[in-house]
């Protein structure tokens, strides 16, 4: 006995929920997307490639491996972390791919197939793919999230490193070749407080507030890394604008994790979940975050900002230094 048009509308109205039928709606773009973040993450892992083959050519000429060493260890670990989500995503693909297939095959059964068992039987198992699927994605996509956050925090102090390095050999002639003598701690009589948070878009750079304890604290721990507390302020206080611009959902996402994990000594899924919670606050600027050091504080300055009473908070100032126009 053939079943009627209306007999199959309500079959698949019973057989997928709302959710199925949303995932559904939607896998015909996420192919799409696969297909636009891959390549995303293999012009990133060629870029990589590049920036590791330049550091090596670097080292060799400065016949000082040792001091890039540390750097080639984190480019193999974030390209590590590239191929990892290429492999994501790949496999995504392929799984969107065929479960396209699949569906697009049950439905041409589905219009000639009089036997509502075996529609039954065939839409169950197509359910049941999608659901798999369904779930495996969300997985895969937190991993590539992760992977990501990993990958662009390495980046990152490459990247500052890189320009810290640039830096020092604009220095003159004298200062590069003559060994800076290392201050005895107890004569930073020079060294005050910074309360200030300067944005410069001027000099493309970041200036974090620090106390004069925190430098001592940098000298102290580690006294073969910093000669003078003005390199402890150029490596620790002073970042790069792109840091915080070129990305900030990402930026605050990565800042609010570093508070939590290495600030608060929280565990990593509540650094997470706070990271997570930032990273959709848009009206927060990236940089406060590492500047409010404390998440306290930062809760203080979100609860200023939200209800339009900046000029309450007094932990530190914050000031714009912006490029002046051209006429």
């Amino acid at each position: 006995m053939a079943i009627s048009i209306q007999d199959r509308t309500e079959f698949l109205n019973k057989l997928f929920i709302d959710k199925d039928l949303e995932f559904l709606n939607t896998y015909d773009s996420e192919i799409k997307n696969l297909e636009k973040k891959l390549e995303l993450q293999k012009t990133k892992k060629k870029e990589l490639s590049k920036k590791l083959e330049s550091l090596k050519e670097h080292a060799i000429v400065s016949s000082d491996l040792e001091s890039y060493k540390s750097s080639f260890i984190k480019i193999n670990n974030a390209l590590n972390y590239i191929d990892e989500n290429i492999k994501f995503l790949s496999n995504s693909q392929t799984d969107f791919i065929c479960l396209n297939k699949e569906v697009a095959n049950f439905l041409l059964r589905f219009e000639k197939e009089n036997d509502i068992n075996i529609l039954r039987e065939d839409g169950n198992q197509i359910k049941l793919k999608i659901n798999s699927l369904s779930k495996k994605f969300s997985e895969i996509q937190d991993s590539v999230f992760v992977n990501d956050i990993k990958t662009d925090n390495i980046i990152k102090q490459i990247k500052i490193n890189h320009i810290k390095k640039e830096e020092n050999k604009e220095v003159n002639v004298q200062e590069a070749t003559q060994a800076e003598p290392k201050e005895d701690v107890n004569k930073l009589d020079d060294l005050k407080d910074n309360n200030v948070l300067l944005i410069s878009e001027k000099n493309k750079t970041i200036h974090l507030p620090y106390t004069k304890s925190e430098i001592i604290r940098y000298y102290e721990k580690y006294p073969k890394e910093y000669r003078s507390y003005k390199d402890i302020i150029r490596k620790q206080f002073i970042l790069p604008l792109s840091c915080f611009n070129r990305a900030p959902a990402i930026a605050r996402f990565r800042e609010g994790y570093a508070l939590e994990r290495d600030g608060e000594a929280k565990s990593v899924f509540e650094a997470l979940k706070f990271g997570v919670d930032l990273m959709f606050k848009s009206n927060l600027y990236p940089a406060i975050i590492p500047a409010c050091k404390t998440e306290d504080t930062l809760n203080k300055y979100i609860q200023c900002l939200d209800n339009d009473c900046l000029n309450q908070f007094d932990d530190f100032e914050i000031k714009f230094e912006v490029t002046p126009l051209k006429i």
